[in-house]
């Protein structure tokens, strides 16, 4: 056997190994893979315990009653007495507020009846509905005569009717205007037939009629 045969025939062995390790690490890699998955142990988890007292009672002693709520006597069951209850306890404080709600009331009623007692009018005096101010022009009224601020006044017709042109008034007024509580003037003008009870004071073109408003008072007719 010559050098050159004895080198192929090693070539083949070689090769032929070469191949049987390809083919065994193939199958052992596939036999890996395909293992099925390992089955599961045994569960540690650990089942809670009850959570229901155990009883301790033993047979002809009486239990222990330590622990359980105490049912006061008279009240079978636990029931609350009738008319107890938030709703119950509510009952009283809302009579205490409309208690005190009506005792303020009251004083205030009170306080008004002091601060302002009724009028007693005298024979002659007339409660006013309204009292007015106006600005004089400088011309004639209704009545003809000249108006003067403070001088002369404007009544409602059913005034006008009773008392008459030029006749001479004091008319008290509810509120102070103008420096004046009280004023004496003649009738000198009348008002449109919508007004009753009602008078218009005449008063400076320099002074705020507007501002002064409306006010109530008494008419007296001397």
């Amino acid at each position: 056997m010559n050098k050159g045969r004895l080198v192929d025939i090693l070539l083949i062995v070689t090769l032929l190994l070469v191949a049987f390790g390809i083919t065994y690490t193939l199958l052992t890699l596939n036999r890996g893979q395909t293992r099925p998955p390992p089955e599961p142990g045994p569960s540690t988890v650990e089942t809670p315990a009850d959570p229901s007292p155990q009883s301790t009672a033993v047979p002809g002693e009486p239990a222990d009653l330590g622990d359980l709520p105490v049912i006061p006597d008279g009240l079978p069951g636990g029931d609350e007495p009738a008319g107890a209850g938030p709703a119950a306890a509510a009952e009283p404080q809302d009579e205490l507020a409309e208690t005190e709600t009506a005792d303020a009331d009251s004083d205030e009623a009170d306080e008004e009846e002091e601060a302002a007692p009724p009028r007693t009018l005298a024979a002659g005096e007339l409660q006013l509905e309204s009292i007015g101010f106006s600005f004089v022009t400088g011309g004639a009224g209704a009545c003809g005569v000249e108006l003067e601020a403070w001088q002369h006044v404007a009544v409602s017709r059913d005034l006008l009717a009773d008392l008459g042109c030029g006749a001479p008034v004091t008319i008290e007024l509810a509120d102070e205007t103008g420096g004046n509580t009280i004023v004496n003037a003649v009738i000198g003008d009348t008002m449109n037939p919508a007004h009753s009870l009602t008078v218009n004071i005449y008063v400076g073109q320099d002074e705020p009629a507007l501002e002064y408003g409306r006010t109530t008072g008494i008419l007296l007719a001397d």
